[in-house]
């Protein structure tokens, strides 16, 4: 899923996490992410573009209490330094 969850507030971030961990394998399933990442110590709103900016640990967080396990992140490569960093993590069923 690609800027998804930067359009859903916590709690239906959370639940929307949750269906797409129960729709997948818990033996092969994985689950891609990608989304935009903010610098600060908190969660931002964005009222330019009306989205949810989470921290890198604020994603870690969600993921694991959805029951995700992290396989790997990475950092969008070369992406202008004018806008927010993205990341993209792989993720499977615990």
């Amino acid at each position: 899923m690609q800027w998804g969850l930067c359009n859903l507030p916590q709690p239906q971030a959370f639940k929307f996490l949750e269906k797409a961990r129960n729709s997948i394998s818990k033996t092969s399933g994985i689950v891609f992410i990608k989304e935009n990442e903010g610098d600060k110590d908190s969660i931002e709103i964005d009222v330019k573009d009306c989205t949810v900016v989470r921290t890198h640990r604020s994603h870690l967080e969600l993921f694991n209490q959805c029951g995700f396990k992290l396989v790997r992140e990475m950092l969008q490569p070369d992406w202008p330094a004018d806008l927010y960093d993205v990341r993209m993590y792989c993720l499977t069923a615990k």
